[in-house]
């Protein structure tokens, strides 16, 4: 609902932000503007918010996939200004002897009030239909996708990332 998009926009404003940075999410992770330009924040993984993006991973897995999913790691609030962009790239990275396995993505922002900052799926030549407030897309995190520059307004989007073991 249109309200609890604006929450979480509400919520991902006051919290700290820094640059989108690209590597595997350890001390290794770089900003690399050639490959991402755009502020992020996170929510604490017990928070409301990772409870929404955990219920519908448990939903689209049970329906879908069923990868083993050991948790979560903490939501992403994401901000895209014009010329702002996320490069292709999976989310599959391996932590600890675990790796990302779902992703998912919530499009928060009224599409009216940006354009550009299309979610793609490289060797796709569909778009996702997400671009409505409030869509949500789960996917196995191996697969490579983009989101492309902002031309005008903002675009905020919800991101999380759902761990297990490395696939057999």
């Amino acid at each position: 609902p249109e309200g609890v998009c604006q929450a979480i926009i509400t919520t991902g404003l006051a919290l700290p932000a820094k640059e989108g940075q690209v590597g595997d999410g350890t001390d290794n992770s770089v900003v690399d503007k050639s490959i991402r330009e755009s502020k992020v924040s996170f929510f604490p993984f017990d928070s409301w918010v990772a409870g929404l993006t955990t219920h519908y991973m448990w939903r689209a897995n049970r329906q879908a996939w069923n990868f083993e999913i050991t948790g979560p790691q903490d939501p992403q609030f994401t901000i895209y200004a014009p010329g702002e962009f996320y490069d292709y790239h999976a989310d599959c990275d391996a932590l600890n002897g675990s790796m990302r396995k779902l992703s998912v993505v919530i499009s928060i922002t009224d599409p009216e009030t940006y354009t550009g900052g299309d979610f793609e799926f490289e060797g796709y030549p569909n778009k996702p239909d997400i671009r409505a407030r409030g869509s949500v897309m789960v996917f196995p995190s191996f697969l490579r996708h983009r989101v492309t520059p902002v031309e005008s307004g903002i675009r905020y989007s919800l991101v999380n990332w759902f761990m297990g073991p490395q696939f057999r």
